[in-house]
């Protein structure tokens, strides 16, 4: 069962964290290879054990499926990272115009 996970980054450091989740991924990359690698290796032999290459292939599968979801989970942060920085934020010490008072009309008619 895949649960979401949520903690929260000053906005600056959100390229730094997909960069290290993409790592991390690269490496589970790098372990398909090798997988499949061996995959190839094994049906080569004379009497292959179909069940082992079997149960490599779906691992490689899982983790390739797994991999596809941080890379879409990566893409809506990267999103809203874009989204967040495009947006014009207002100064900390501005009042926000619903609570401007208006302004008085002038008693002098």
């Amino acid at each position: 069962m895949r649960v979401k996970i949520s903690y929260s980054v000053e906005l600056e450091e959100v390229p730094e964290h997909i960069a290290e989740l993409i790592e991390e991924e690269a490496a589970q990359l790098s372990f398909c290879d090798h997988l499949c690698n061996e995959i190839g290796e094994i049906l080569r032999q004379p009497d292959p054990h179909v069940i082992i290459v079997a149960e490599k292939i779906d691992k490689v599968r899982l983790q390739l499926a797994a991999l596809d979801t941080r890379l879409s989970e990566s893409i809506a942060i990267l999103s809203g990272y874009h989204q967040a920085k495009e947006t014009p934020q207002p100064p900390l010490n501005a009042v926000p115009a619903q609570q401007v008072p208006p302004p008085t009309p002038s008693q002098e008619d």
